[in-house]
């Protein structure tokens, strides 16, 4: 999929109470690097997105996890031309190559009802966290990251795309160590978000995707 380059973005949003603190070798960049506004201590922001909400994901995801679960080592399967998305395991293929992989088109949504722990391994779609999210070493993910509670990564770990992390208290925190990578990608997240519009009924035509 192709796109067109966006108007810089901010490399972190905060409320006016809060700080972007990356220890360790991660950077954080963004122009401007941190932008405080209001709307990010509004639940708002984090739950209702245009003419969806976090519900409505949920409720449609491919991948269900319950709360506490600990993955490790997620990668795409195939066999032969065909991606096994029945496969818990198979968070698609966010490593474009050629021959392109069966995966390559599959951007599941993954609901967690409570806390996750992942580490190792590649995936990319929507993943929603309803508790804390941990991610430790060499993890990738592609898409769009929504954390309902704390956001914990370190090691190697790499997100393209966007994260967002409602953190449900002043003690709760963000927390970036290691070597880890944050990047906004509006065509990561077009490629995520297009995956998944729904359909829905329009005047003057039969149907219409919206998201």
């Amino acid at each position: 999929m192709s796109c067109s380059p966006g108007a810089n973005v901010a490399g972190a949003v905060v409320p006016p109470t809060g700080t972007a603190t990356v220890n360790g070798s991660g950077t954080l960049d963004g122009n401007p690097r941190v932008l405080t506004t209001p709307a990010a201590a509004d639940t708002n922001t984090y739950f209702n997105y245009g003419n969806t909400n976090y519900a409505s994901l949920a409720a449609t995801a491919n991948l269900v996890y319950p709360g506490g679960t600990n993955l490790n080592g997620i990668a795409p399967v195939a066999a032969g031309a065909t991606c096994v998305v029945l496969n818990p395991a198979n968070w698609g293929e966010p490593d474009h190559g050629l021959p392109a992989s069966p995966c390559e088109t599959y951007f599941p949504i993954i609901h967690v009802r409570g806390d996750l722990k992942v580490s190792n391994g590649r995936g990319q779609g929507i993943l929603l966290v309803d508790g804390d999210l941990d991610v430790a070493g060499n993890f990738t993910f592609t898409g769009a990251v929504i954390v309902r509670r704390i956001l914990k990564m370190s090691g190697g770990t790499k997100i393209v795309g966007a994260i967002m992390a409602a953190t449900a208290s002043v003690d709760d925190n963000v927390s970036l160590s290691g070597n880890t990578s944050v990047l906004y990608s509006s065509c990561a997240l077009l490629a995520a978000l297009s995956a998944n519009a729904f359909p829905k009924a329009a005047r003057q035509r039969g149907w219409v995707d919206v998201f």
